[in-house]
């Protein structure tokens, strides 16, 4: 953490969108603080983080560095949104399972790891009421039915992934923890016909 500077509403916004061809929906976001509120330390855990409707509504997050400013942390901000009705969760009460870790920590969280692993945390905003409904099971088929038949999976994620920066008018690199790290990957037309839906973020 000596190389990360303490700012107490920095968050990771996840965009959900629905990939089909070349065209990419958005289908929901949601947000996840970095620091532990009321401290300088990384919130390094697992979390369900709910999602809401629609794109990324980036005027609304300058309410964030209001916040910050006036001494509100993060989930205080989002509770005022929904109170507001400024944002809502999506209709079927979706979320995303996220993980987060400071390096210096690495092979503390157990693996593999998902939504059922002891100590996953829901944002306190949601209420004890509506927890249960966004970890139910998923009614949708498998992430790996929509591989193609013959397709090895890497080179579907790879390519999926490469699509998706594509429709949003992005580079895609492959970092270390891809396949084939610091590979620069271009959009090709021998993809441009599939016609397979993935959710990516």
């Amino acid at each position: 953490r000596q190389h990360v500077i303490h700012e107490p509403n920095l968050v990771v916004i996840v965009d959900m969108r629905a990939l089909v061809g070349r065209t990419a929906t958005p289908v929901g976001w949601a947000l996840l603080p970095l620091f532990e509120e009321g401290s300088e330390y990384l919130a390094s855990g697992a979390f369900q983080l709910p999602l809401f409707q629609g794109p990324v509504p980036l005027p609304l997050l300058q309410d964030l560095v209001k916040a910050q400013a006036e001494g509100k942390g993060v989930m205080e901000v989002i509770a005022s949104w929904l109170d507001d009705k400024k944002v809502k969760f999506t209709a079927d009460k979706s979320s995303v399972y996220v993980r987060l870790l400071e390096d210096q920590r690495l092979g503390m969280l157990p693996e593999p790891a998902g939504p059922n692993t002891p100590g996953v945390s829901m944002p306190s905003y949601v209420g004890a009421k509506l927890e249960s409904a966004f970890v139910k099971k998923s009614v949708g088929k498998p992430y790996a039915k929509n591989v193609p038949r013959g397709v090895p999976a890497e080179e579907y994620v790879t390519e999926s992934n490469s699509l998706s920066a594509a429709s949003l008018g992005l580079p895609y690199v492959r970092g270390s923890a891809g396949f084939g790290a610091g590979t620069s990957v271009g959009y090709t037309d021998s993809v441009t016909d599939d016609d397979t839906g993935s959710y990516l973020s």
